[in-house]
């Protein structure tokens, strides 16, 4: 079990003691239950989809340069999000997550689209 940014919370245990055991069983079930309740909204699943974008795990991370092993690690940070908290409440939860993120970019592109129109811009 992944003491997932609890350790310094047990540090005064002794590891494998049943009351460090208890704690982690505790602290891994409110965690749960926070992701799932961020996950069953459309505002919650916008966040954890931004958390998604800022680190990078549906782009590449090559640069060519030095950057990718940076972009490389906020990427491996991403992908353990979406593996840990994300798909363990199945596939649907991702799919809406990816349905919503294309209904907002449309919507967001319908909205940039009205302005130019607005103010008589012809370029699109």
């Amino acid at each position: 079990m992944s003491m997932a940014g609890v350790e310094w919370l047990v540090d005064e245990m002794d590891a494998g003691d049943a009351d460090q055991e208890q704690f982690m069983e505790l602290h891994a079930h409110e965690l749960r239950n926070a992701w799932a309740g961020l996950l069953s909204t459309r505002e919650g699943r916008f966040i954890a989809w931004s958390i998604l974008d800022h680190c990078h795990v549906y782009a590449s991370s090559y640069t060519g340069n030095a950057a990718s092993n940076f972009l490389e690690g906020e990427r491996s940070v991403g992908l353990k999000i979406l593996r840990e908290h994300i798909l363990p409440h199945g596939p649907q939860t991702l799919a809406d997550m990816m349905i919503e993120a294309q209904d907002r970019f449309d919507h967001f592109m319908a909205v940039v689209d009205g302005n130019h129109t607005s103010r008589g811009d012809t370029n699109g």
